[in-house]
């Protein structure tokens, strides 16, 4: 039996909305925990539209801060809202074919998380499944076991 998920309802929608407007580009800890949250509690419930407007909001914030050069926001909170941008576009997600000496050859599904690391920008790999459940973005691939990026369903 399918799972049923239910919608956000509009205060729910609101809340989510002005509250992400409010906490992105903030230099608070409640800032770098709120994609989190969001995740956690909402991921699966919000609608194709809601999750584009959600991106674009994000997009925006990673623009400015970047055109601005605002170092504090990139390197303490760029993460996680990055991260929480490309989850909510599945269009970043794709199939990586990872292998290694103690694994088999498998297909993880992960979208890119952006973060800034000694002054340079840095790509890694979180698995969509591990960041829906977790909000995390501690869990990611190991970069040399990723032997080829496809598109999903390629």
């Amino acid at each position: 039996m399918a799972k049923k998920i239910k919608k956000l309802s509009d205060w729910e929608w609101t809340l989510t909305w002005s509250s992400l407007r409010y906490f992105c580009g903030r230099y608070t800890i409640a800032s770098a925990y709120y994609p989190t949250d969001l995740v956690k509690n909402y991921g699966e419930r919000l609608s194709d539209d809601q999750r584009r407007s959600l991106v674009d909001e994000i997009e925006k914030q990673i623009v400015y801060a970047k055109d601005k050069e605002d170092q504090m926001w990139l390197d303490a909170d760029m993460e996680p809202w990055s991260a929480l941008r490309n989850f909510l576009d599945e269009s970043t997600w794709r199939d990586l074919v990872c292998e290694g000496p103690d694994i088999e050859q498998t297909i993880v599904t992960a979208f890119p998380c952006e973060s800034k690391e000694n002054g340079e920008f840095k790509t890694r790999w979180i698995p969509a499944g591990d960041y829906l459940k977790s909000g995390s973005t501690r869990t990611s691939v190991y970069e040399p076991y990723i032997k080829q990026i496809k598109e999903i369903n390629e």
